[in-house]
């Protein structure tokens, strides 16, 4: 009895676990029978979407290096651009310092300046000597300094205190003023030149004499005298035997059978 109830005890156990299989094959079936039918297919299928996603993976992975190096090439791009503005607006800074410097040194900067001081300085010193050769009536301005608008170097302006006109024009003078004026221009830039190591040692005075009345060319004379302790030498040209014999060195020019001889007189001091 021992064995036959042992043996039915696992009969009855055989029993439990074919009906619980077959209670799990039923839900196994209901499960399956729930699934969709689109998401019924091969495994073979399967290896293909696997195939597939793997390669949108390296699709994915591709783009994203390309995309890493479209970034580089960017920021590489936008620096260069940073760099080239910053080259740009310090060039612009400096052509606009080099302007500025240009017009400041240029013609209407530093140049008319020095210009000018030249001029006033040559100015000075021909009133110096024009005020002795025409009895202190004669007076010269430089044009911008008497109100008028400048367009060239020494535009000058007289004043004659004789007959106490307004500045006219130089080129409006009377021929002796003109002459007077000519030659204290002459002797002022000579004195101007003199300053430096460069020095003015001559100047040549050709004719004019004869626009000047007796008074007048004794007084050119005397101041042509004076201008001995600041030229070297001064060079007349006259026909004038007055002019001739106020000076004691002097050659007479005179012509002889067709052709000019050249002589050296030597008067008194």
């Amino acid at each position: 009895m021992h064995g036959a109830d042992k043996q039915l005890a696992q009969l009855h156990e055989a029993q439990q676990i074919a009906s619980q299989t077959r209670r799990d094959i039923e839900r196994l079936q209901e499960e399956i029978a729930g699934i969709p039918p689109e998401a019924h297919h091969e495994l073979a299928h399967f290896g293909a979407l696997e195939q597939q996603i793997q390669a949108r993976q390296s699709e994915a992975t591709a783009a994203v290096q390309r995309a890493e190096v479209e970034r580089v090439r960017l920021e590489e791009r936008a620096a260069e651009r940073l760099q080239a503005e910053q080259e740009r607006l310090e060039s612009a800074r400096l052509a606009q310092r080099y302007k500025t410097l240009a017009e400041l040194l240029g013609r209407e900067g530093l140049q008319r300046h020095l210009l000018e001081q030249v001029e006033r300085a040559i100015v000075n010193n021909a009133n110096e000597v024009l005020d002795k050769i025409s009895g202190g009536d004669l007076r010269l301005e430089l044009q911008g300094d008497s109100g008028a608008s400048k367009t060239k170097a020494l535009e000058l302006v007289a004043y004659n205190r004789a007959n106490n006109t307004n500045g006219i024009a130089v080129d409006f003078l009377s021929g002796s003023q003109r002459f007077r004026t000519a030659v204290s221009l002459a002797l002022g830039i000579g004195q101007y030149a003199s300053q430096d190591s460069h020095r003015v040692e001559a100047v040549v005075i050709d004719e004019g004499f004869g626009s000047l009345d007796k008074t007048g060319r004794q007084e050119m004379i005397d101041e042509l005298h004076n201008l001995k302790s600041t030229l070297s030498r001064i060079i007349l040209v006259s026909h004038q035997e007055e002019f001739a014999q106020a000076f004691p060195h002097r050659y007479a020019i005179r012509l002889q059978d067709g052709s000019s001889t050249a002589t050296l007189e030597i008067g008194n001091e």
